[in-house]
Order: C-alpha cells, then sequence, then structure tokens
C-alpha cells in the first residue's frame, strides 16, 4: 500500500474513485475559524450525509488532525473536499 497525500487550499475533488481515507490534517494560518470537510462523494455535489469528517480550527486551537488503524480506513467512493482556509492535507490510498 502506498499512501498518497494533497495539500488543500480549497475547495477541490481529490480522488474519482474507490479509495481509502488514512487520515487528514489542518493548520490556521491566521484570521477567523476555519474547517476542512471530507466528503464520500465522486463529484461536487456533496451532501451532509455523505460527510465523513469535519476538523476544525480557531485561534484557541491552532491545529486538528486525525489519522484512522489500517484496519479502520474509511472506503470511500471518491473523495470532494470542502476547505475554508488555513493549510490541509488529506492522506489516501488507493
Amino acid at each position: 500500500m502506498k499512501v498518497l497525500y494533497k495539500s488543500i487550499i480549497g475547495d477541490t475533488q481529490v480522488y474519482v474513485g474507490r479509495c481509502f481515507l488514512v487520515g487528514a490534517e489542518l493548520t490556521r494560518t491566521g484570521g477567523a475559524a476555519t474547517t476542512l470537510i471530507v466528503y464520500d462523494e465522486a463529484s461536487a455535489d456533496v451532501t451532509a450525509a455523505q460527510k465523513v469528517v469535519t476538523l476544525a480550527v480557531t485561534p484557541e486551537k491552532q491545529a486538528d488532525r486525525i489519522m484512522y488503524p489500517k484496519d479502520k480506513e474509511p472506503e470511500l467512493v471518491g473523495m470532494y473536499i470542502e476547505h475554508t482556509a488555513g493549510v490541509g492535507t488529506i492522506y489516501y490510498h488507493l
């Protein structure tokens, strides 16, 4: 298994097709609170029901991260990210 990653600086389709979410992280770069939301979606047509994880940072909480154990990685049909600000990174494998 080769773990891939993608830096996130805006809303983006990370992958279209079957993949597994290994983890995600978000770091605040200034300004107001920010979020990074991972959806189990093969397109930008996101719905709340398809939310996999939400990361959030504030002036009091400068970074947020989640890493899944190997046997608990969510299997997705695709991965779409909504991102408001800050620096995010998504880790996944196919």
